[in-house]
């Protein structure tokens, strides 16, 4: 590892040094602000981004323009706004921008470059205690746990006295400060958990410009180092760092390249807890060695009492956690980067004004986060301050736009109803659920509904953002950890339940925070489960702190919330021990809706039900329900659902059937009439939607067969949609979200982010039959394609396929194709058959595609597949890779004849040829299709 040894000071700085003092007044902050390339006048804070005023910009060859073209030269407005105002005797720093660079820059044309609203205020050079610092660590762990997770940035750590408010919709969880030019500082992690530019693994440096800057995955152009551009408004030239013998490999010389004699003490930004960075130099125009904590600041550094983040060419460059923090002594250092410094506190020589002595590092632990505020204002999560500067304002969408929404998903629910695949017969021994079955009766059902996967986590991670799993960033730098060195690898993400989590963009851009930005008081309560490395254990830690975190996510409010899987008998903690309680979900569930209609704002609950998964349901049901995670309630939750006594007693023992499994269904149906009840009785009925889905199939779970992956969905709205319509579209979980948005007029999008998922609003308006896009779902390194009444199935030979599935004939193949018109029950390999050749290659056409950047096919509908002009235009000009399957099966060539041939096992090789589509950025693709994508951080 590389560490710059460099030495201490060895005088110390005998002399006195003359500093300029910071201070906290209002001329102060003006002062600072000053310093930003301000495109507005005055020092009153813009109504909004999109009204303030901005600069152009023209560039030639800049590759994405979000701007207007005209031949080779694009031009962009840059908008930067830093003002400051007395609040009650508090100073507090406003920041707006729209995040565009204020010089040439260079991108890929397929990486968006887009403007970003960018909105805060918090107070200004807020005092720290230096002895009690924010952050203090003693070992190797807690000091990565400090600076090397990319989480460490988000608004609910900034301590609470520093008043910080959001006003911008769009994310900021990476966010660490503005720079001087307004261009985003984000934190020094990428997406793989490394250093972008000296990582400690196997993995990619990111690609930037002459400033080194980039866009990330939402288009958000951003630095992780120094860059010369802020010291100067030099222009530079639009290309690469890679093109420049300077830059290309030597970043950290060379971001302090802009730094002359006469800028050493400049200001380079403001971070976005209200300390200001500047460059890394003393005041006596010495370099800043080994004077700063593991945030990257120092205290009384310019002999003012003052707070500073330092602008290093050393990790974490900016600010790599809250300040302050202690200095680690055994010569500590961050594993997450190959360019890191010792800490050694110095004591500068300040007059008459020494600095405090160094905090000892003692096993005190790192205070808890403060949690969000309950209701926070619904443009952000944050609360706002007493007075608070007018927010930016918006068009509304009209009200009959808006109506409120219940996604109801229990976990691990059998599929009890009529359209269940063939074969599944758990149904027949299933309770009545009358109330899930309304929403069935007053709306409209799918009886072809798929999951984007089929175990809970990568499931659920679909439906929250609108992308398939193998596109979630946590999956992609967790199946780099694991897989990338593996001779079978061949660029597919791994797909599983430890992968199918919220990491890094994901973590705010999803259907939650849309919707929040919509003006939704968004709502979570049940299992959540979406945090990487989430375990049981997780119930040792403090509920609010979890709640918050969850919080973090877009939720206005989080009650009710089970943070992860229960172990089997249930979770103890002390002398408390606890299960399943539907009622106090339930209960906390109408509690936050009536938040939500104090404040005037329609709802969206995330209601996902722990039942009728394990741990055991008649232990639960026998249990207190004042036993909860947050605690023992001083009363039961007060609910219309039956009590526990009454469930137990309509199921006794030796009733037909699973006694556990038909008292988690009748619960989690009790749990439903409940919701309904209250929303009734608020007169909501008619403007509430309710969406009722599994999360995955339970027949065939983890795999990719019918009974793994269709589940039940029914969506019911009295003000729009017919009563009991049952739609064949072939849809999924995963165009939830888009349909969502579509309804209250956002679009598409989720936060600008890439989303796969379709719109399903004209079926459920009956104003379409069907959906076009083929529908993909996913487990392991497998994935299975579905396309009007075919469906294709891809395995790896990176998986051992070791399962026994007799049900299955064709299990063991590593391509299997099936006609779900006529063999439902997937007996018949039409991949080893005569006579579909041409359905085969489209498929292969599209599995192939769907691995490779840019690829824009048109849609394999039911009427494409087999059409002749369609396959003479799309497939034979791909025969190259369309008829080559991923692994060894039958070989079969086109002929008219549809004889099946028997089932051959297949032995996958040692070590296959995979393909090699074209290198992605590591966001708008489905799944990245190389070993070292692009992260997006």
């Amino acid at each position: 590892m590389r560490v710059i040894n460099a030495l201490m000071l060895s005088v110390m700085m005998l002399l006195p040094v003359t500093c300029k003092g910071l201070g906290r007044t209002l001329d102060d902050c003006r002062s600072v602000a000053s310093e930003f390339r301000n495109t507005c006048e005055g020092d009153t804070a813009a109504s909004s981004i999109s009204a303030m005023a901005g600069e152009d910009y023209s560039c030639d060859n800049v590759g994405y323009c979000d701007g207007v073209e005209s031949g080779s030269t694009c031009t962009w407005k840059r908008k930067v706004c830093v003002t400051c105002r007395e609040v009650s005797g508090v100073v507090k720093i406003r920041v707006q921008s729209n995040g565009l660079p204020g010089n040439c820059y260079s991108v890929p044309n397929t990486v968006p470059l887009l403007a970003t609203d960018i909105d805060f205020e918090v107070n200004f050079n807020p005092e720290i205690n230096p002895l009690t610092p924010q952050n203090v660590v003693t070992s190797q762990t807690e000091l990565d746990d400090a600076v090397c997770d990319i989480r460490n940035h988000r608004d609910a750590l900034i301590p609470s006295e520093y008043d910080f408010v959001k006003y911008s919709a769009d994310s900021m969880g990476t966010l660490a400060a503005i720079s001087v030019d307004g261009v985003a500082i984000l934190n020094a992690i990428s997406a793989e958990g490394v250093d972008p530019f000296y990582p400690t693994l196997n993995v990619d440096i990111e690609k930037v410009d002459l400033c080194l800057g980039h866009p990330q995955g939402s288009g958000l152009y951003h630095y992780h180092i120094s860059s010369p551009c802020m010291y100067s408004t030099v222009t530079v030239p639009s290309r690469s760092c890679s093109s420049n013998d300077d830059c290309n490999g030597e970043f950290a010389q060379y971001s302090l390249s802009g730094v002359t004699d006469s800028n050493k003490n400049k200001i380079l930004g403001i971070a976005k807890d209200g300390h200001i960075i500047k460059a890394p130099y003393l005041p006596s125009g010495d370099a800043i060695s080994n004077e700063l904590d593991i945030c990257n600041g120092g205290y009384n550094l310019e002999c003012d009492g003052s707070y500073i983040y330092y602008a290093t060419n050393t990790f974490p460059y900016f600010v790599g956690c809250w300040g302050g923090g202690n200095y680690p002594s055994g010569g500590l250092i961050p594993s997450c980067s190959d360019n890191t410094k010792q800490y050694q506190q110095s004591v500068p020589q300040c007059g008459s004004t020494p600095m405090p002595p160094p905090p000892t590092p003692t096993p005190a632990t790192p205070p808890t986060p403060t949690p969000a505020a309950p209701t926070p204002t619904p443009a952000a999560p944050t609360p706002a301050p007493v007075t608070p500067p007018t927010p930016p304002t918006e068009t509304p969408t009209p009200v009959s736009m808006k109506p409120n929404i219940i996604l109801f998903m229990p976990d691990d629910m059998d599929f009890i109803w009529d359209e269940a695949p063939p074969g599944y017969d758990e149904r027949k021994n299933m309770p009545v659920t009358p109330f899930i079955d309304s929403i069935r009766d007053d709306g409209v059902s799918f009886s072809r509904a798929y999951a984007a996967s089929s175990k809970c986590a990568p499931s659920r991670f679909s439906l929250l953002t609108g992308r398939y799993p193998s596109a979630g960033l946590e999956a992609q730098r967790l199946t780099l950890r694991s897989y990338s060195s593996d001779p079978q690898y061949d660029g597919r993400t791994y797909v599983e339940v430890p992968t199918g989590k919220l990491g890094s963009d994901d973590l705010t851009q999803n259907l939650q925070t849309s919707l929040q930005a919509h003006g939704y008081y968004t709502i979570h309560s049940g299992k959540w489960h979406m945090f990487s490395g989430s375990s049981e254990d997780d119930y040792l830690k403090d509920y609010d702190s979890l709640v918050a975190d969850v919080e973090q996510t877009g939720f206005s409010h989080v009650a009710g919330c089970y943070v992860a899987n229960m172990p089997s008998g249930g979770v103890t903690v002390g002398s408390l021990t606890y299960s399943h309680n539907l009622e106090w979900m339930v209960s906390e569930s109408i509690s936050a809706i009536d938040v939500a209609i104090s404040r005037k704002e329609p709802f969206f609950l995330h209601f996902t039900p722990t039942a009728p998964h394990s741990p055991d349901i008649v232990a639960a049901l026998e249990m207190n329900d004042k036993l909860t995670p947050s605690g023992r309630l001083d009363n039961s939750p007060v609910t219309t659902m039956r009590t526990r006594n009454q469930l137990l007693s309509d199921f006794p023992s030796g009733v037909r059937g699973n006694r556990d499994k038909l008292l988690g269904h009748a619960w989690v149906d009790d749990s439903m009439g409940a919701l309904l009840t209250a929303v009734e009785d608020r007169d909501l009925t008619a403007d509430t939607m309710v969406i009722f889905c599994m999360d995955h199939g339970v027949g065939a779970k983890a795999q990719l067969y019918e009974s793994g992956i269709r589940i039940a969905l029914s969506v019911k709205l009295p003000s729009m949609f017919p009563k009991a319509v049952t739609s064949n579209a072939v849809v999924s979980n995963i165009d939830i979200s888009a349909t969502l948005l579509n309804l209250i007029g956002a679009g598409e999008d989720i936060n600008s982010g890439s989303v796969q998922g379709e719109s399903f609003l004209q079926v459920l308006k009956e104003e379409a039959q069907t959906n076009v896009r083929p529908k993909v779902s996913e487990i392991a390194f497998d994935r299975a394609i579905i396309a009007g009444r075919y469906k294709y199935i891809s395995r790896s030979a990176v998986n051992e396929h070791t399962e026994s599935l007799p049900q299955y004939p064709y299990y063991r193949d590593c391509e299997q194709l099936y006609d779900l018109s006529n063999d439902g029950s997937e007996q018949v390999n039409l991949a080893t058959s005569n006579g579909f050749f041409d359905v085969l290659s489209a498929f292969r056409l599209y599995d192939a595609c769907f691995d490779t950047v840019g690829c824009d096919l048109p849609i394999i509908a039911e009427e494409l597949i087999g059409v002749e002009t369609y396959l003479d235009k799309y497939v034979s000009s791909s025969a190259s890779s369309s008829n080559t399957p991923r692994c060894d099966v039958v070989q079969v060539t086109a002929s008219p004849n549809d004889t099946p041939i028997p089932p051959t096992p297949v032995t996958p090789p040692p070590t296959p040829t995979p393909e090699a589509p074209t290198p992605a950025p590591a966001t708008s693709t489905p799944t990245p299709p190389a070993p070292t994508p692009t992260p997006a951080t």
